[in-house]
């Protein structure tokens, strides 16, 4: 089904179930060079347009181009900053939590600025959507697997909507997956990872070989919503 179509429809019933307003999480599966960031960032922006959403992504590479698709409608790129909040008047930024080098006290520091963005924004009513950009390097990397499960198991009640992408599904928290109705998955690298992305798509035996049918080159993703089964293939 042509984006065109299918975009719009999914940003009107997306955080509306039922047509009340209500957080719904989003996972995002797939290998790099799929396109999964830049399906993500397209997502963004047009939540952003319809909404007036604020939203917060997360940012832990040292250099992320993907990253340069996130414009304002004035075509200006979103603000990157490293302190919080953001300047006023400005609802959707990138947190730069960047680690400067590979040492042990890089790493730490990476995750003390993490632990005091996820402090600033758990708030009551927070109300704004949060990016998580390579879920499993925070979790793995800088262990930080309990907080994970915590914000998934909570975030709702405090209006946080939470977004997270990664390459594989081993390792990350089955909260992310649990609590996420809404799942876009594309084409894994091999049979073993296809099998793992079936089950958290709720059919292992029906969505393998969709999964692996899906055309890469075209940058070709399924879209799921669990809460009702319907499943549409689609491309940004």
């Amino acid at each position: 089904m042509p984006w065109d179509q299918i975009g719009p429809e999914f940003i009107e019933l997306w955080g509306y179930p039922g047509g009340k307003r209500m957080p719904e999480h989003l996972e995002i599966l797939g290998p790099n060079g799929s396109g999964k960031t830049y399906a993500q960032d397209v997502i963004l922006m047009m939540r952003a347009a319809a909404r007036e959403s604020s939203i917060v992504l997360l940012s832990t590479k040292p250099k992320d181009e993907s990253l340069d698709d996130l414009v304002y409608p004035d075509g200006k790129p979103w603000k990157t900053i490293t302190h919080w909040p953001p300047p006023y008047g400005v609802d959707q930024v990138i947190f730069a939590a960047r680690a400067k080098g590979l040492s042990t006290a890089a790493r730490a520091e990476q995750r003390r600025k993490v632990m005091d963005l996820l402090n600033e924004i758990w708030v009551k009513d927070s109300n704004r959507i949060f990016v998580l950009d390579e879920i499993g390097y925070l979790q793995q990397e800088l262990n930080l697997r309990t907080h994970l499960n915590t914000m998934y198991r909570e975030a709702r009640a405090l209006g946080l909507t939470l977004v997270s992408n990664t390459q594989r599904p081993v390792g990350t928290t089955r909260y992310m997956h649990s609590e996420s109705p809404w799942k876009l998955a594309f084409r894994p690298e091999d049979e073993d990872d296809a099998r793992r992305v079936a089950e958290i798509l709720g059919n292992r035996r029906g969505y393998v070989d969709v999964l692996m049918n899906l055309d890469a080159p075209a940058h070709e993703f399924l879209m799921l919503y669990s809460k009702t089964g319907q499943a549409v293939i689609t491309h940004v």
